[in-house]
C-alpha cells in the first residue's frame, strides 16, 4: 500500500508532466490531467482490492476471493 501511496502521489502531482510526454494538444493535454488526478485515487482501492485477493486465496478462502472479484469488476466497473 505505501508504493501505491507514492505512486498515486506522483500521478497526481506530476500528470501534467505525464501528460506532455505524450502529446502537444491542449485540450487532450487538459482532460488527460483530469483523468489522471482521478486515476490517483482509484489506484489506492485497486491496490487495496488486489492485496484482500491475495490474503484471502493465501488463506484458502478462493470463493470470498472470486465473489468479490465478480463484484467489483463486472458489477461495479
Amino acid at each position: 500500500m505505501l508504493i501505491s501511496f507514492f505512486i498515486g502521489l506522483i500521478l497526481f502531482f506530476g500528470s501534467q508532466f505525464i501528460v506532455e510526454l505524450y502529446t502537444n494538444i491542449k485540450d487532450v493535454q487538459e482532460e488527460t490531467v483530469l483523468v489522471l488526478k482521478y486515476v490517483a485515487f482509484f489506484h489506492q482501492s485497486d491496490s487495496l482490492q488486489g492485496i484482500a485477493s491475495g490474503i484471502l486465496r493465501g488463506l484458502g478462502k478462493t470463493r470470498h476471493a472470486s465473489v468479490s472479484g465478480i463484484i467489483s469488476y463486472w458489477v461495479i466497473s
